[in-house]
């Protein structure tokens, strides 16, 4: 197992965090495009079935009208 490691040195244990620390680095420079205002963009994509798109947009005025209503409340 030594002979596929670099230099021959490194335990598994440290190679496994090594690679887990480097898949999450990866992961988290893809999360900008997982925040709320850019989940809208998904209803203009051809590759999303018009049921879960409405679904969807059903959820979002939901979640504005009850927004609106929080709003008026704390005004």
């Amino acid at each position: 197992m030594a002979g596929l490691c670099e230099g021959g040195n490194e335990s598994p244990g440290s190679l496994k965090a090594s690679r887990n620390q480097a898949a999450a680095n990866k992961f988290s420079s893809h999360l900008w495009y997982l925040v709320p205002e850019t989940v809208v963009l998904s209803l203009f994509d051809d590759y999303v079935p018009t049921a879960v798109k409405t679904y969807m947009a059903q959820v979002i005025l939901e979640a504005t009208k009850v927004k609106k209503k929080e709003k008026k409340k704390t005004n």
